[in-house]
């Protein structure tokens, strides 16, 4: 595996970048949390309402992946896409989304509640510097990869598709497979990334924002 690691870049704007969509996985069943993970309140908001709203204000196409609209829909006029690969974790969303049609894919976690616009336009930002023959690019927090905050080409459809067949679903082994590139997340994006799996990880959560 071949990592050019990228700590600061110029900033993308809609004129210099290809044809790029944020795809916000929805599609999980939430067996650790026990309970839907995108429909849970915050802010005012679902977590999915208010993840998709801070995508919106980036400028570019926004899928949610892995669910229909629910009848009570209350964020912005995004594209729902069922998950064509459904019960294959974030490999099967990711690849649903990168069938829809734009050449690349920015993949994030609808359980992020801190994520916001300013994180997705760095995501981007350095994505503007990806090499023609990268196929992706994935930001680094600290010493851990997050493959859902990563931008994925259309390169990576064969690929993904043999890992299904073959029963390989991680996303870090695809991104150790390939020449990804790796962008150092900044500190201030960092807390950004936080995503929540657990009851008790959502109730920390809330607390800590009541303070």
């Amino acid at each position: 595996m071949q990592i050019v690691h990228i700590s600061k870049h110029s900033p993308g704007t809609l004129s210099s970048m290809e044809n790029i969509a944020i795809a916000i996985l929805a599609g999980g069943r939430s067996r650790r949390m026990g309970r839907d993970k995108a429909a849970l309140p915050w802010d005012g908001a679902t977590l999915l309402e208010r993840l998709a709203g801070a995508a919106v204000c980036v400028g570019v196409p926004v899928l949610v992946v892995g669910r229909q609209q629910p009848e009570d829909w209350g964020g912005p006029a995004v594209t729902f896409l069922p998950d064509r690969y459904p019960d294959l974790g974030p490999m099967g969303g990711v690849l649903t989304a990168l069938e829809s049609g734009s050449n690349s894919i920015l993949a994030v976690a609808c359980d992020m509640p801190y994520l916001d616009a300013r994180a997705l336009e760095w995501l981007l930002g350095a994505a503007r510097d990806l090499p023609t023959g990268a196929p992706g690019l994935a930001g680094r927090n600290g010493d851990q990869i997050e493959p859902l905050f990563a931008v994925y080409r259309q390169d990576l459809k064969e690929a993904m598709a043999a890992r299904i067949a073959a029963g390989r679903l991680s996303m870090n082994g695809l991104i150790a497979d390939s020449s990804f590139v790796v962008a150092d997340v900044p500190a201030e994006i960092r807390a950004a990334l936080v995503n929540i799996n657990t009851p008790e990880e959502w109730r920390d959560l809330d607390r800590k924002d009541k303070l």
